[in-house]
């Protein structure tokens, strides 16, 4: 597979492989290849992968490192499975990150038409866009996830990224969760920043329908047509008090913090181990 680190006849030796790279079994990912070929071929006879009508028959021209449709379809869901960033996708199979971004971008529009494929939202508008796609989602989770990053070395640097909760410094991202999946995940702040503040200066804009769940720190917060509600904490809302946003009452406390942990796990924070010691902001390549 060109000149990359990562090799797709190793990967399908055994289900266990298949599986920590594709979620699929190697009979599974077989299957889906065909079928992935298929529209994959009916897709590029009339067209060229840029849209535009074709001029000569499909095959012609330089050969790209994805060269099957089994590459095609290992590259698309190992992204999705793993997660990695970019730059390291593109270290993996030979590439460079922009690549990469065009591979992605390719290779989502046919895959999605086999199976759901999930990528968390980074801003309000595609968080919306998101929410009115599935309608089932009539209920979502916000809360602020806090992480202890390398102590800055530069004083400057220290004073702004101290936090103050139990003496360290700290950055947060706010998450929007429903389903067990990360739906939205704020830019990385400063940990001192309030959770509420963090959410209203992404201005979030939800459908109607929508219930919005949150801990006492976000009651009174308005995100377009979505009703708040408040849910214990460490201050609950008493039983009754209605808060200013038409909803806030005392509910049940859902484990939120099983979905938040899918985060770290899915590349959308800056972690100490993957991002090195002298990068704070959580970004993506792409």
């Amino acid at each position: 597979m060109g000149k990359g680190m990562i090799c797709l006849e190793f990967a399908q030796r055994s289900d266990r492989l298949t599986r920590a790279t594709t979620s699929l079994t190697v009979g599974e990912f077989e299957d889906l290849a065909a079928r992935f070929d298929l529209l994959w071929s009916a897709g590029r006879a009339t067209k060229t992968a840029a849209g535009g009508q074709r001029q000569r028959r499909p095959g012609g021209g330089r050969k790209g490192c994805l060269v099957t449709a089994r590459q095609k379809l290992f590259f698309i869901l190992l992204y999705y499975k793993a997660y990695p960033t970019q730059d390291v996708m593109g270290l993996l199979f030979g590439i460079t990150q922009g690549q990469v971004s065009e591979w992605v971008r390719q290779l989502t529009a046919v895959a999605k038409q086999l199976l759901p494929l999930h990528r968390s939202a980074r801003q309000a508008r595609q968080l919306a866009q998101l929410l009115a796609e599935q309608p089932e989602l009539n209920e979502v989770m916000i809360d602020g996830t806090e992480r202890r990053p390398p102590r800055p070395l530069h004083r400057c640097r220290q004073k702004r990224l101290y936090s103050g909760r139990k003496k360290r410094h700290g950055v947060k991202n706010v998450v929007v969760v429903g389903r067990r999946r990360v739906l939205w995940c704020s830019p990385t702040v400063r940990a001192r920043q309030h959770d509420k503040r963090v959410a209203d200066n992404s201005r979030l804009r939800l459908p109607s329908g929508v219930d919005l769940l949150g801990d006492s720190g976000f009651e009174g917060m308005k995100a377009g047509e979505a009703v708040g509600v408040g849910i214990g904490g460490k201050d609950p809302i008493p039983t009754g008090r209605v808060g200013p946003n038409n909803g806030c009452s005392l509910r049940p406390n859902p484990t939120c913090e099983s979905q938040k942990s899918g985060a770290p796990r899915n590349g959308l924070r800056a972690e100490p181990s993957r991002q090195g010691a002298t990068t704070v902001g959580g970004g993506r390549s792409g």
